[in-house]
C-alpha cells in the first residue's frame, strides 16, 4: 500500500468528514419528519397502519378533517344513527366525507378543539340538572341544537339559551338543517318537498292507474293505525275514537294495532304489516302525537309507499308537506265529516283512485336517519367559520303558550 501523502491525507479525512456529516444530517431530517408525523390529531393528514405502528402521510390533497362531537348518550337516538368515526359519511356517499364523530370527550386533548358540539333537545334539562354542560368554549365552535321530538312535548322556556346554539337542526323548515323523514321528487329528479314554498303540479283529469285499480278491488277494510302512545298532549286518541265512531254508521271500522289497540304489529315485523296495508285498508291515520309547526313524522310514507291515503292529524300546514288531494286532514275536517268521506270514498273507487293522482309527477322516498349526518358535514365545510348564535331560541322553538301549558299541566 502506497504510503499517504499530506494532500491525500486531507482528502480522506474530508470525504470522511462529509459523509459523516451528511449521515448525522439525514439522520437530523428523519428524526424531525417523524416526529413531526406523529403528532397528534393533526387534521391535515391521513393514516397508514404499518404492523402495529401509525405512520402519519403528509397529503395536500385531503381536506381538513372536522371533529363532531355529541354532547350525550350515542346509544341514544338520534345519535345512535350517526355510529363513531367518519364511516356514516362513507357509507351514505356524503358530498362532503372529511367529517369525524365521536362521543369521547378526551378523543381530542381539549373538547373545545371539536369544530362541531351536538345537543340532543330533550336531553338538556337532565344536563342542566347535573351540570354536565361544557365549562368553557372555544370562539370557533359550531353548538348545535338537535330535535326530533316536537316543541309540544319537549318546550325551552328559559331564556338561558338564547345566544346559545349556532345551529338549529330539527324537523322545523325554517331550522337551519332541516332534518326530513322523506321527500317528494319530481319527473326531473329533482326534491321539491317537504318546503316551505312549494309549488305542485296540477292534479290530471282522470288519473288511470290499472295496476293501483287491481290493487283497490281487493281492499276490504276501512283503515288501519300503529299506535302505541295512548296519552298524547295532541289527543290524537280522543278524535281517533270520534272517528271510529262515527264509521260504525256506515258499517266501518278502523283496526288498531298496538298497545292501544287489540291487534298486533311488532316493530320486527313492521314490513309484513305496512304489506298488510297495502292490499287490505283504504285509508291509514297519520295522527301526531303532538301539534306543533312542521311537526310531521314518517307515519305518512307509510301510506304514500304502500298504495294507501293518509288521514293526517297535526299542526303542520301539510300544504307544504303532502301534494294536494293527496291526503284527508282529520283535524280540518272534524269526526263526523271524515267518517263520511271514508264511506264516500269506499262506495266510489274511482273517485278513491284520483286521491293517488300524484304518483303522476311525483315519487316519494324515505329518508335513512344516517343520511341526515350528510347535511352537518356540508354545512361544516361550507361555513367553516360559526355564524351568528340564534339570540331568541326560546321564542323560535317554544311559543310562550306552550310553556304556560306546560307548566299547569305539571302543577295538575
Amino acid at each position: 500500500m502506497p504510503a499517504l501523502t499530506s494532500r491525500t491525507f486531507l482528502y480522506h479525512i474530508s470525504r470522511n468528514l462529509y459523509c459523516t456529516l451528511t449521515s448525522l444530517l439525514v439522520l437530523v431530517i428523519y428524526y424531525g419528519i417523524n416526529t413531526y408525523n406523529l403528532r397528534p390529531y393533526n387534521t391535515n393528514e391521513s393514516k397508514v397502519e404499518v404492523g402495529t405502528s401509525v405512520v402519519e402521510i403528509k397529503s395536500d390533497a385531503i381536506p381538513e378533517l372536522h371533529y363532531i362531537l355529541l354532547w350525550g348518550d350515542p346509544d341514544q337516538a338520534p345519535f345512535s344513527h350517526f355510529g363513531e368515526g367518519r364511516s356514516v359519511f362513507e357509507e351514505h356517499n356524503c358530498s362532503w366525507t372529511n367529517c369525524y364523530v365521536t362521543s369521547d370527550r378526551n378523543h381530542l386533548p381539549d373538547y373545545t378543539q371539536f369544530k362541531a358540539v351536538i345537543f340532543y333537545g330533550p336531553s338538556l334539562d337532565d344536563l342542566v340538572s347535573r351540570s354536565q354542560l361544557p365549562r368553557r368554549r372555544s370562539p370557533h365552535q359550531l353548538y348545535v341544537y338537535l330535535s326530533l321530538e316536537s316543541a309540544a312535548n319537549y318546550p325551552v322556556c328559559t331564556e338561558r339559551w338564547n345566544g346559545y346554539f349556532n345551529l338549529t337542526w330539527t324537523y322545523r323548515l325554517d331550522s337551519d338543517l332541516v332534518w326530513r323523514y322523506y321527500e317528494f321528487q319530481n319527473a326531473s329528479g329533482f326534491d321539491i318537498a317537504p318546503s316551505a314554498s312549494v309549488c305542485w303540479q296540477e292534479n290530471k283529469a282522470n288519473y288511470r292507474d290499472e295496476d293501483l285499480a287491481e290493487i283497490v278491488r281487493k281492499k276490504r277494510k276501512a283503515a288501519a293505525w300503529f299506535v302505541s302512545n295512548c296519552d298524547t298532549t295532541s289527543m290524537r286518541e280522543e278524535l281517533g275514537g270520534q272517528i271510529r265512531q262515527n264509521l260504525r254508521n256506515y258499517d266501518l271500522d278502523i283496526d288498531i294495532y298496538g298497545d292501544c289497540g287489540s291487534l298486533l304489529c311488532p316493530v320486527s315485523a313492521m314490513d309484513i304489516c305496512l304489506m298488510k296495508l297495502e292490499r287490505e285498508y283504504y285509508f291509514y291515520m297519520a295522527f301526531e302525537n303532538a301539534l306543533s309547526d312542521d311537526y310531521v313524522t314518517e307515519k305518512v310514507v307509510h301510506a304514500l309507499n304502500h298504495r294507501t291515503v293518509p288521514i293526517v292529524f297535526g299542526g303542520a300546514n301539510y300544504s307544504r308537506f303532502l301534494p294536494p288531494g293527496s291526503y284527508l286532514d282529520a283535524r280540518e275536517m272534524g269526526a263526523r265529516r271524515t267518517a263520511q268521506r271514508i264511506a264516500e270514498l269506499i262506495r266510489r273507487p274511482n273517485e278513491y283512485i284520483q286521491l293517488f293522482n300524484w304518483r303522476h309527477y311525483y315519487r316519494v322516498r324515505a329518508i335513512a336517519p344516517g343520511i341526515q349526518a350528510c347535511h352537518l358535514c356540508a354545512a361544516i365545510n361550507k361555513h367553516p367559520i360559526p355564524r351568528n348564535t340564534t339570540i331568541q331560541f326560546r321564542r323560535w322553538w317554544t311559543p310562550l303558550t306552550s310553556c304556560r301549558d306546560v307548566i299547569i299541566a305539571n302543577l295538575h
